[in-house]
């Protein structure tokens, strides 16, 4: 797919669920978020940790024991009340639009120091 595609695709959905390894501060799911997902992922690797990837523990699913029941519940409630579980992840698009502010205020500290 090319990355229009893909970015069609994503205004097109409403759930993003990514079990990977999360080796860094990923890049898709703070794009699909901008896009108007609900992130589901684990709590693997950056996405264990809120400083990168901030949203409520319940989308965090635990890598250890992962409860296919509760993945099933969670995808259905999320699709049923996309309306309302949108919202939960307000506070993580937010983080993302101001992360390059932050960026350049991080470096601009650490050259005047």
């Amino acid at each position: 797919m090319t990355p229009i595609q893909i970015r069609d695709l994503c205004l097109k959905s409403k759930i993003y669920i990514d079990f990977g390894n999360h080796p860094g501060k990923d890049r898709f799911p703070r794009e699909v978020a901008i896009l108007g997902n609900i992130i589901i992922t684990v709590n693997k690797g950056s996405a264990a940790f809120n400083e990168d990837i901030p949203i409520l523990s319940c989308y965090k699913i635990n890598q250890n024991k992962i409860d296919i029941n509760y993945v099933v519940y969670l995808l259905k409630d999320c699709l049923k009340n996309y309306n309302k579980r949108i919202h939960d992840f307000s506070y993580y698009r937010q983080f993302i639009q101001l992360d390059k502010e932050k960026f350049i205020y991080d470096l601009r500290q650490l050259i005047n120091k």
